[in-house]
């Protein structure tokens, strides 16, 4: 569902996809988000730490820990 939604708003731009990551992101329970984050970090040493992660990412890493 909310996938569904947040590709709605990017379609009528009213949500960029920067925003779409970092709300996807912050919709995980704090200490999951937490975890996931490490797990993230761990996978892309590289990663600036302003840039959001990319949804796809964050998904693949999320059913990774679970």
């Amino acid at each position: 569902e909310p996938k569904r939604i947040s590709l709605f708003l990017a379609h009528k731009d009213r949500l960029s996809s920067i925003e779409r990551n970092r709300f996807f992101l912050e919709g995980f329970h704090p200490q999951f988000r937490a975890d996931l984050l490490s797990r993230l970090s761990l996978m892309d040493l590289n990663h600036y730490p302003d840039d959001p992660w990319a949804t796809d990412e964050v998904l693949a890493q999320a059913k990774y820990i679970l």
